[in-house]
């Protein structure tokens, strides 16, 4: 069975989600990453807008971009002849309160709310949570974990976000996990951007440090070795697309 992972939040978490299936691919998983996100972005990054493709093979995963819900996700699959249960990850980056009900929500290996600490991405995420619970009758306490983007006093800010969240009764699933902000990271995006690639290696070790733990969750402990090795292989790093 796969490993579903949910990313939902108002913030741009893409490039974590996208280095995340690059590091699953490079240690031999089999991935698909979901665009489910209400503005698709996953279509502009391989290029899939202009052939209006839905599912395709790129960077050395499957991907489908701009889907609605679950239910059109399994439909797609059985139109590409795909058994989602062939995957070993499942990554879902999705804003939709209605892409999924409750129960496959809930039964899924991640729940992430990826969070900045900006008064907009905190509110709209309350809203976010407020209204998933409200329409699908489910309580999310310690039910979701949470992602924290470009912290800059991660303690305070941390504390700041938990405090929020706690205020509509809801508490985090385990301590939050965060990134700080570092401007080689922004660097870095750019340079994978204009080269068409996916260089992990180039991220800061703290960057670094935050994917090796999900990765860990899915392959289990890796060298540092190994964990050199996929950092810098150019073994499924380059962008490259095919049609299913």
């Amino acid at each position: 069975m796969s490993n579903i992972s949910f990313f939902v939040g108002a913030c741009n978490k893409q490039d974590f989600i996208l280095g995340l299936g690059t590091l699953l691919t490079r240690a031999g998983r089999r991935v698909l990453l979901v665009d489910a996100m209400n503005m698709p972005w996953l279509t502009y990054r391989n290029q899939t807008w202009i052939n209006k493709e839905k599912w395709c093979r790129w960077n050395g995963m499957d991907t489908v971009s701009g889907i609605l819900h679950w239910e059109e996700l399994m439909q797609l699959s059985r139109q590409h002849e795909i058994e989602l249960d062939s995957y070993d990850d499942i990554l879902i980056d999705t804003d939709r309160l209605t892409f999924c009900d409750a129960t496959t929500f809930i039964s899924a290996r991640e729940r992430v709310m990826v969070q900045t600490v900006e008064a907009f991405a905190i509110h709209r995420n309350m809203e976010w949570i407020k209204s998933f619970r409200l329409l699908h009758e489910v309580d999310l306490n310690r039910e979701i974990r949470l992602l924290i983007l470009n912290t800059v006093d991660h303690a305070k800010e941390v504390a700041y976000i938990v405090e929020h969240l706690q205020s509509i009764y809801v508490t985090p699933k385990e301590e939050a996990i965060f990134i700080p902000f570092e401007e080689e990271n922004w660097t870095a995006y750019l340079y994978n951007e204009v080269h068409e690639r996916m260089d992990l290696s180039k991220y800061t070790k703290s960057a670094r440090s935050v994917w090796r733990i999900w990765l860990e969750r899915s392959c289990g402990p890796i060298s540092d070795r190994n964990w050199r090795k996929l950092l810098r292989s150019d073994k499924k790093g380059r962008w490259w697309h095919e049609a299913m």
